[in-house]
Order: structure tokens, then C-alpha cells, then sequence
């Protein structure tokens, strides 16, 4: 029985981050689908902005502190604030807010959450830190959207930040009101 626990220990938190994994998001979604668990408002999706150049430059140990660092940063953020993060891919993590929460009360959120993420320093060389900055978009749920819709909604709205320069909040319903009225 511990082996089981372990390996289903293993496969539902992410080792490197402690993050949740992806399958516990997939798992999660299917429960939110099902009335199992409540209904999600809004998701936050982060990036780590030049990962991949990061990675380059320091090397795949210095990428995989950079990740470990990132998923403390986000673990305690959402235990602080009741968000769930769950490692999505690579540098890229995805917060699921079940409060409801207005257009102010998000953009606080964000801001909270940029400010705790610009404060990371990755040790990167003797004795440089180098900066860590994310991306951050987020999907707002509104009338029926399920999960995938609203990560779909945070993941369009995290490639207009990058391509506004990214270290930037987005939301997907800003981008659709600007889209309308074009």
C-alpha cells in the first residue's frame, strides 16, 4: 500500500515544482465538469518570460532551480490567496480560482502576484542573481465557460502579453472587448 501511495503521490504532484501535475488538473476538470467539484471563475496562466534562453545561457540545473524556485513562489502565493497552481508544461503553470471575484479584485491579484514573481532571484554564477520575470494572463469566467475555455481565454491572452512585451498581465476579456469594438 505505501508503494501505491507513493506512485500515486508521484504522479499527482509535479517533482520538480511541487506543484500540482498536469494529470491532477485534468483530473480536477473532469470533477468541475461532473458538479464533483465547485465551478472555476477564473484561471491564471503563468510563463516564465526567455526560459528557454535562460536554460541556454545557465545550463538545464540552473533551469530546473529556476522552475523549483517559480513553483515555491506560486505554491505559497496560492495557498495564501485559495488558488490551485498545477504545473501546465515546462516553464508554463496554471492557477484555477474558484471565488468569484470582480475586475478590481482580479487586477489586485495580478499585480500581488507579478510583485512576488519580480522578487525572485535565481543564482545564476559567482555571485550574480540573475531575474526572473513572468507573463501573466487570465481568463474570467463568464455565464457557462467551462475550464478549457478559460484556459484557452488565459492562453490568448498570455501571447498578446509576450507580444506586448512581455513581464505584463493580460486578460482575455479586455482583448475581447478591444476585438469587438475593431
Amino acid at each position: 500500500m505505501e508503494l501505491y501511495n507513493k506512485a500515486d503521490h508521484d504522479r499527482r504532484y509535479d517533482y520538480l515544482t511541487g506543484l500540482y501535475s498536469r494529470l491532477s488538473l485534468s483530473d480536477f476538470m473532469e470533477d468541475v465538469k461532473k458538479g464533483a467539484q465547485p465551478p472555476v471563475h477564473a484561471v491564471l496562466m503563468v510563463d516564465i518570460d526567455n526560459f528557454k534562453s535562460f536554460n541556454d545561457k545557465f545550463g538545464h540545473s540552473m533551469g530546473d532551480q529556476c522552475l523549483r524556485v517559480a513553483g515555491k513562489a506560486l505554491l505559497t502565493f496560492g495557498l495564501a490567496n485559495d488558488i490551485s497552481f498545477y504545473r501546465y508544461g515546462g516553464d508554463e503553470f496554471i492557477g484555477m480560482i474558484r471565488d468569484e471575484t470582480t475586475d478590481c479584485e482580479m487586477k489586485a491579484l495580478t499585480n500581488s502576484l507579478m510583485e512576488e514573481m519580480q522578487a525572485i532571484r535565481i543564482p545564476a554564477g559567482d555571485p550574480a542573481n540573475t531575474e526572473l520575470s513572468v507573463t501573466v494572463s487570465i481568463g474570467w469566467a463568464r455565464g457557462d465557460a467551462d475550464c478549457t475555455e478559460l484556459i484557452n481565454q488565459a492562453d490568448s491572452a498570455m501571447y498578446l502579453a509576450k507580444k506586448n512585451g512581455k513581464n505584463q498581465v493580460a486578460c482575455a476579456e479586455e482583448m475581447a472587448e478591444v476585438h469587438k469594438n475593431t
